[in-house]
């Protein structure tokens, strides 16, 4: 198998990996497994009972509380996913990266590769301080700055 078959057969069975990891932790799961979701639930359950039961002021501060929870929780889970995304871009434009080495892109494309290799240090940098937003952002950009690297003959 030629090292040019390889990468792409290896390219492509990693997004299939991917794909399927982000089916299985979607948003609605980290929602559901969100310890403070969970909590505000049993405050919202415990307020429909006080409200049943006639103690309105207790219904009211099980609500309030269970409104500052799920805002709470919506706002880990946010962050959780728009981790997930930086992840992903991170191990593609990884994959990116080893592939213009492997077909020695430095020498063919020594524009693109230069700018992409800095621009990769600068989002795992960003990626590493969890500035999610950024290096997306980056990450992406070495994708595009790669993608029409081919092997020379």
């Amino acid at each position: 198998m030629s090292q040019v078959k390889k990468y792409t057969f290896i390219g492509v069975l990693s997004i299939f990996f991917i794909i399927m990891l982000l089916q299985s932790v979607s948003g609605q799961d980290l929602l559901r497994t969100n310890p403070n979701y969970l909590k505000a639930r049993g405050l919202q359950l415990k307020s429909e009972q006080a409200l049943k039961n006639g103690e309105y002021d207790k219904a009211y501060e099980y609500a309030e509380e269970s409104k500052r929870l799920s805002a709470l929780a919506l706002t880990e889970v946010e962050a959780r996913l728009l981790a997930l995304r930086a992840n992903s871009w991170r191990y593609r434009a990884g994959r990116r990266i080893e592939y213009a080495q492997a077909v020695n892109a430095e020498l063919s494309y020594p524009d693109e590769w230069k700018r992409a290799s800095a621009l990769y240090e600068e989002a795992l940098e960003a990626y590493n301080a969890k500035e999610h937003e950024k290096a997306i952002e980056g990450f992406r950009a070495v994708v595009s700055l790669l993608e029409d690297v081919r092997p020379t003959k």
